[in-house]
């Protein structure tokens, strides 16, 4: 039987990973983010720090995306490790859904679990002003550099969320709820949270 989870998708700057934390800390459950690479990694047999480069991010069909990362090690490079970690994460996701309750963060995790019960589907976004504010002050960017990696940090996740789903990261229909962040106080955000997971 699976238990309580709730998966939230987000937009780069929405504050999606802060919120899932913090909703953990709140609930007493655990909250999966980067944790899944590690683990993921540690079935693949394959260093986070390698897997951590393509997270969240999928091969262009016209040219091997690791190529353009010179940091990513040459005994990986052409292992398509991208597709590797999704089906590894996918794994670890089911695993977590069936063992306790939690909060999985992104990795398609509505998706993943879009036929399981208690399972709430949560999509985290923020006008595109407040996300510029935001990145600027969590990568200590100007303004210029905050909208290129919001930029290129959301087409990752777009392109990668469509390419396993054949559906679109944003579409609302995918999730049971959809929350402007910057229209709430966290605390706000928290209550409405803790109330769907405890109708769960």
């Amino acid at each position: 039987m699976s238990k309580r989870v709730i998966t939230i998708g987000r937009d780069f700057g929405s504050n999606g990973r802060i919120i899932g934390m913090a909703l953990a800390e709140r609930l007493g459950i655990h909250c999966y983010d980067k944790d899944l690479i590690e683990i993921a990694s540690e079935q693949l047999d394959i260093p986070y720090e390698q897997l951590k480069r393509v997270d969240e991010k999928r091969e262009k069909p016209w040219a091997y995306q690791v190529d353009k990362d010179s940091g990513l090690d040459r005994s990986y490079r052409y292992e398509h490790i991208d597709q590797k970690l999704f089906e590894a994460e996918c794994e670890v996701i089911r695993s977590l859904a069936e063992r306790e309750d939690c909060i999985i963060v992104g990795r398609c995790g509505n998706y993943v679990l879009r036929d399981y019960e208690h399972c709430m589907h949560v999509y985290l976004y923020a006008p595109y002003e407040n996300c510029i504010d935001t990145v600027m002050k969590r990568y200590s960017l100007d303004e210029k550099n905050a909208e290129r990696l919001i930029r290129r940090v959301d087409k990752d996740r777009d392109y990668y969320y469509n390419y396993y789903t054949d559906e679109y990261r944003d579409d609302m229909v995918n999730y049971n709820l959809c929350l402007n962040t910057s229209a709430y106080e966290i605390d706000e955000l928290l209550d409405i949270l803790e109330n769907l997971y405890k109708k769960l």
